[in-house]
């Protein structure tokens, strides 16, 4: 009966199965058909990820991630786990759960393949990113610098793309914890290669560091001159 139903609203809905993709793969999985079920599963979690609906997501990425673990192993099947696994602490991360973020991002990296340099920068930049402690954060920006490498690979794009995610995270945490002297000719480097390769969320980010960063300066330099005008005037 449930693989009739699945069936029905997969033919009925045709291209627009999707907005229905939860109620499908629920009829898939009471169905034993698993592997369909995971990846409808997996579809009503992003539409509902899409829609705000962000503990609907959560509860759909975990049924996705598990229907996928009892799938025997395969390439295909691990790179999903890890999607699955990192779109889960994304979710968390906008929920500003930190933890779990965290937790979900460390379960992502042992599906990836240790070759998969970018992606696994990605993840470890990311844990860094809900990390409370500076040392943590910094620790986390600095194994996803060593998990990139140094020299760029292909897709060249996606990973200057990286580096660049990750030296904005960088700044933004010297500015963050009050360390802007650490900062240095950072801004300078990143400028032109965001330019050449930067997206525009990354160069809406650095323009938005900078802003800040240039606001801070100017505070501090009319209350030095404030200092010294009531000086002048004390004197």
């Amino acid at each position: 009966y449930h693989g009739l139903a699945a069936d029905w609203l997969m033919e009925q809905r045709g291209d627009r199965a999707v907005e229905v993709s939860g109620l499908i793969a629920e009829h898939l999985e009471m169905a034993g058909r698993n592997r369909e079920a995971a990846r409808y599963m997996g579809q009503a979690a992003q539409l509902a990820g899409a829609s705000y609906a962000n503990h609907q997501a959560l509860d759909y990425y975990r049924r996705a991630i598990a229907l996928y673990e009892a799938l025997p192993e395969g390439a295909n099947r691990n790179q999903a786990i890890a999607q699955h696994y990192e779109r889960l602490g994304d979710i968390h991360g906008l929920l500003q759960q930190k933890a779990e973020a965290r937790a979900a991002y460390q379960l992502a990296r042992p599906h990836l393949e240790a070759s998969e340099h970018i992606r696994q920068a990605g993840l470890r930049r990311k844990i860094g990113d809900y990390f409370d402690q500076y040392s943590d954060r910094r620790q986390a920006y600095d194994q996803a610098e060593t998990a990139l490498g140094d020299e760029p690979l292909e897709p060249v794009y996606e990973w200057w793309r990286e580096w660049l995610e990750i030296q904005i995270s960088r700044m933004m945490m010297f500015y963050l914890y009050d360390k802007t002297n650490h900062i240095g000719t950072m801004p300078d480097r990143v400028k032109p290669l965001l330019e050449e390769y930067g997206t525009p969320l990354q160069q809406a980010k650095f323009l938005g560091f900078w802003a800040r960063g240039t606001t801070a300066a100017l505070v501090m330099w009319y209350l030095r001159r404030r200092s010294v005008i009531t000086v002048r005037r004390s004197a």
